[in-house]
């Protein structure tokens, strides 16, 4: 018994201060040149808490063999993608040699984000509520960008005038904001007067970080998962009370949007012009009203004296051509590579395809990337079922992986924790789910 309330209170704070960690991905070079990072010394140590409760605890185990049938399937599809994954490494040797330790920490991190997936899976069916709190976590983390704003911190923080997080990718940074934005989306639409205001609240603070990073990988995929949410929103009941509360969170999210053209630096706001807005919107128009009164806030001189004529990052340069040479590698090699196949470049660049959908081919091989496209398509049809009806927490992590599953067309997010984590968590709420009604919409336990 006392194991069982070892595991009640240590096993929720150990998750939610680990979803707390995914944000902070500074270190230095360590033994095989991996960091340790807050979040994965924290799950390493859930790990040793979970496999702990397993063997100790009776409860642990009776679950464990309650839930062993579907987490078999699962166990089936990512062992099969590790052997395609060996196979394709062994078989481009020695085109890695002198890249060894880099493959091995690919093989570590692949290993890694499965343990991550399973960990998270067991935690939330063991406590549901450790799913309720890692939902807030998520939502709350990337407050901690905010520390961009202090002068003493923006060398640490900002790179090139975009927004990188703790010494990262401004296109994973971008990433782990808009999941909080998501998140408090879906809590503004599904919650009482009490939380919709503080998500409210969050979504203002949050779209100026997330517009600071500047992804444009980023920004087309919130759009387009903000927009199927208002329609999955109002399709499921619609009521002039649903679309005062849709109307509501877009003004505002576009109140913030506005605002934060007042709090982004200079250089910012011409990068966001340069990448996105130009490159999105063909009316000069348009483009010149941006620059002078958005970018320029009104400023005459540097708006006239601005060199409109500056190379613009347009898709071809930053994802176009490198896109159509990692397919052509993708068709001409049925085995893949393995892990870190960019670093002796078979794609002809030394970087990767900036696209987890040819990432994976890349690295698994054909055989591979077709457990992939199962694996989504069980977790995906997974947080189907949790939504049929339309708890809070089922909309927001299908949400979710509907934001990941279209932005990882932009990045190499093969290995991506965010991923793997809401996975587990689709699939630990799906089997929680077989055993328990899920709770009303308005439940504050749902929360």
């Amino acid at each position: 018994m006392k194991t069982l309330n070892r595991y009640g209170h240590i096993a929720p704070a150990l998750f939610t201060l680990s979803i707390f960690g995914l944000v902070w991905r500074y270190g230095t070079e360590s033994f095989l040149g991996i960091t340790p990072k807050p979040f994965e010394i924290l799950f390493s140590i859930l790990l040793t808490f979970v496999l702990f409760d397993i063997f100790i605890s009776e409860e642990g185990r009776i679950l464990l063999h309650r839930i062993r049938p579907t987490l078999a399937s699962y166990s089936a599809l990512l062992g099969a993608l590790l052997i395609f994954i060996i196979l394709g490494s062994v078989f481009s040797f020695p085109g890695w040699i002198f890249h060894i330790k880099d493959v091995l920490i690919g093989f570590v991190n692949i290993i890694f984000s499965f343990i991550v997936f399973f960990v998270s899976a067991y935690t939330v069916v063991r406590n549901r509520d450790n799913l309720h709190r890692g939902l807030v976590a998520l939502t709350l983390s990337p407050l901690v960008f905010l520390l961009a704003f202090i002068p003493k911190w923006q060398d640490f923080f900002i790179n090139n005038a975009r927004l990188i997080g703790a010494q990262n990718d401004p296109n994973i940074t971008a990433i782990i904001i808009a999941t909080g934005l998501i998140l408090s989306s879906v809590f503004f639409l599904y919650s009482d007067s009490r939380l919709r205001l503080l998500s409210g609240l969050n979504v203002v603070f949050l779209v100026p970080l997330f517009l600071w990073a500047d992804s444009r990988g980023a920004n087309f995929s919130i759009a387009l998962t903000l927009s199927l949410l208002a329609i999955f929103y109002l399709f499921k009941e619609a009521s002039l009370q649903r679309v005062k509360a849709v109307f509501a969170l877009f003004c505002i999210i576009f109140f913030s949007i506005s605002a934060a053209y007042l709090v982004l630096p200079e250089d910012t706001r011409i990068s966001i012009y340069s990448r996105s807005v130009v490159p999105t919107f063909p009316s000069e128009s348009l483009n010149a009203f941006v620059l002078e009164h958005w970018v320029f806030r009104g400023d005459g001189y540097k708006y006239s004296t601005f060199d409109r004529n500056v190379s613009l990052d347009n898709f071809n340069l930053s994802r176009g051509d490198l896109w159509a040479s990692a397919l052509e590698r993708v068709v001409k090699s049925p085995l893949g590579f393995g892990p870190a196949y960019h670093k002796w470049s078979p794609i002809g660049r030394d970087v990767g395809a900036h696209n987890t959908w040819l990432q994976v081919p890349l690295t698994t091989g054909w055989g591979g990337f077709l457990s992939w496209t199962v694996l989504l398509y069980l977790v995906f049809r997974a947080g189907l079922r949790a939504t049929k009806k339309e708890t809070l927490v089922g909309v927001a992590l299908l949400a979710e992986f509907t934001f990941l599953l279209v932005s990882i067309v932009f990045i190499d997010a093969f290995t991506l924790k965010h991923l793997w984590l809401i996975m587990g968590m689709i699939v630990g709420y799906f089997l929680s789910q077989s055993n328990a009604e899920p709770k009303s919409i308005g439940a504050s336990s749902d929360l």
